[in-house]
């Protein structure tokens, strides 16, 4: 009977044993998806920081192109004032040769 009851006691404790074992797997696993789970969030948020940083260089770059083509429309429109003043000044030239 004694042997019969240790023997109980053996696969009972066998039994609680596994069943610690399983449960701390569980929790090993948990904590492993846990960990996947944040370090995909992360790179997430690396690649949306990066993203966003591209976007704002490329606003950036466009700011500059557009800042460019103002100075350069400026330039022209100097050119063209400069010219019709040149112009101008010929014809009144003469305009005073022909009434002298």
């Amino acid at each position: 009977v004694a042997l019969a009851e240790e023997e109980g006691m053996r696969r009972g404790a066998e039994g609680e044993a596994a069943a610690a074992g399983r449960a701390l797997q569980a929790e090993r696993s948990q904590r492993e998806e846990a960990d996947a789970l944040a370090a995909r969030s992360e790179v997430r948020r690396i690649e949306a920081h990066r993203e966003a940083s591209e976007a704002r260089g490329a606003a950036h770059a466009a700011e500059g192109r557009a800042i460019l083509a103002e100075a350069e429309a400026a330039e022209a429109r100097a050119a063209l004032a400069a010219e019709a003043a040149s112009e101008a000044a010929a014809a009144e030239s003469l305009l005073e040769e022909a009434r002298a």
